[in-house]
């Protein structure tokens, strides 16, 4: 994979779409869930107030008198509540649906601060597996899990230095095997070669 390449790879947002998907829609069911609540209890006080004007025009209806300046205000509050009626309503749409995209844009973002940096262990690790220790890279500075790449680059460096340990041991062999006389030379080669036997059947439990 080549640096352009690397860079598009960590500016993409979704790196696992599965997992970011999931509990993304999960955060704005629970949104959407409290928003129909909200609005079942908002069109029972609708309803309710709707009721206290029918009830209102019938008492006035059944007056033997009634002017022309009471059917007028009567019927301008009711436009006016019908009105206001709308106005809330369309109010509570437009808050529901910017809330939503809010929470899943939070999602999607919160989501990628813990998968980028699960999908990024999980490649490194892989590459050590194959015998690649060069690829290891620090996580961002916002990625959540920050101590996977403490654990990792520690892994790393231990592995490293046993590296280290056993090159200098098998130069020591090969001096000995060179060098010596007689039989201290097989001698310190077994000596050598056992000893890192003995490491790596203690280590992987073989």
């Amino acid at each position: 994979m080549n640096q352009q390449a690397h860079k598009e790879q960590r500016r993409r947002v979704m790196v696992d779409a599965g997992f970011q998907v999931k509990y993304t829609l999960l955060l704005v069911g629970v949104a959407v869930a409290v928003f129909v609540v909200l609005a079942v209890l908002y069109r029972e006080v609708l309803r309710e107030e709707k009721a206290l004007l029918g009830l209102q025009s019938a008492s006035v209806a059944s007056q033997e008198t009634i002017g022309a300046d009471d059917r007028e205000f009567n019927d301008d509050l009711r436009g006016r509540v019908e009105m206001d009626d709308q106005r809330r309503i369309l109010a509570l749409a437009v808050a529901a649906a910017v809330l939503v995209g809010v929470l899943a844009w939070i999602g999607i973002h919160m989501t990628f601060r813990a998968a980028g940096p699960a999908l990024a262990v999980s490649r490194m690790l892989r590459a050590m597996a194959s015998g690649d220790f060069t690829t290891l890279r620090r996580l961002r500075d916002k990625d959540h899990f920050r101590f996977l790449e403490e654990d990792l680059f520690a892994l790393r460096d231990a592995l490293r230095r046993e590296a280290e340990e056993e090159v200098a041991a098998l130069n020591s062999a090969e001096e000995s095997l060179g060098g010596g006389k007689g039989g201290e030379r097989p001698e310190s080669a077994r000596q050598v070669i056992s000893t890192m036997r003995e490491r790596k059947e203690r280590r992987f439990g073989l």
